[in-house]
Order: structure tokens, then C-alpha cells, then sequence
């Protein structure tokens, strides 16, 4: 960790690729549980979509956990909090948090929901589904 002041941000992930600041932690955690809540996931899917173990996932659901997140784990919770965030751009209303969960004819999904190839798929999952609501709100 950048412990020096040289002008510099502190830097939030460690030599060996993890978050170590106490207020990161919390942070991540929180917005992990609010993401969790909003999509009414079960404790298994959103332990997966962290990529943590269930007993890890209890401790934040918990917000008694304050161990560093991996490197991957850090780019799971940012690409988790774009795909809310834009949900609600895209879609607002209900539907900003139901959308997920809800099955997709188009031909990008093959009628699986949105949170099935995130589980599926992993970051890339994630990237593609983003692209995908991306599209939806900038027209791109």
C-alpha cells in the first residue's frame, strides 16, 4: 500500500492485487448488500456474482466482514454497481430492478435473464450485459 504522501491518492489495492483499506471494504460490502437487496437475489447468487464463498457472502450480508477483496473481486463489485446504476438509466421505475430477473427473448440471450449469464459468465457476462444496457440508454 502507497503509505508515503506524495501528492498521490493512496492506493486502494495492495502488492499482492487486494483492497486493504477499511473503508473500501466497507464500501464494496455495502453496495454489495444494497445491489443484493434491490435484486432480490438468494445468498448463493450473490455470493457467485462476488465470486466469494457463502460463508464470506454471510459475513458482508452481515456487514461484519472486513477481510481485503481480491483484485477480481473489486472488478465484480464495479461492473455489479454499472449494471445497477444503468438498469435504473435504461429502464427506471419497477422494471430498474426487476429487469434482471426477468427472462430476455432477444437473440443476445436465448431467453435466459440477464443475471443467469452474469452467473454464467462472470466478468465477461457482466461486460456483455452492461454493453447491452449501455446500447439501450445511449443508443450506441
Amino acid at each position: 500500500m502507497n503509505s508515503k504522501n506524495d501528492g498521490r491518492a493512496p492506493s486502494v489495492v495492495d502488492a499482492d492485487g487486494r483492497v486493504t483499506p477499511l473503508t473500501a471494504i466497507h464500501v464494496i460490502s455495502k453496495a454489495m448488500r444494497r445491489i443484493a437487496r434491490a435484486w432480490s437475489l438468494t445468498p448463493d447468487e450473490a455470493a457467485r456474482l462476488l465470486d466469494v464463498p457463502d460463508v464470506v457472502w454471510a459475513r458482508i450480508a452481515a456487514g461484519t466482514y472486513e477481510e481485503p477483496f481480491e483484485a477480481g473481486q473489486v472488478k465484480r463489485a464495479g461492473l455489479l454497481v454499472a449494471l445497477h446504476e444503468d438498469g435504473h438509466r435504461a429502464f427506471g421505475g419497477p422494471l430498474a430492478t426487476t429487469w434482471v430477473l426477468r427472462a430476455n427473448t432477444g437473440p443476445d440471450f436465448g431467453g435466459r435473464r440477464p443475471v443467469d449469464l452474469v452467473l454464467d459468465d462472470g466478468i465477461e457476462g457482466m461486460r456483455f450485459v452492461l454493453a447491452r444496457l449501455q446500447y439501450i440508454w445511449y443508443g450506441k
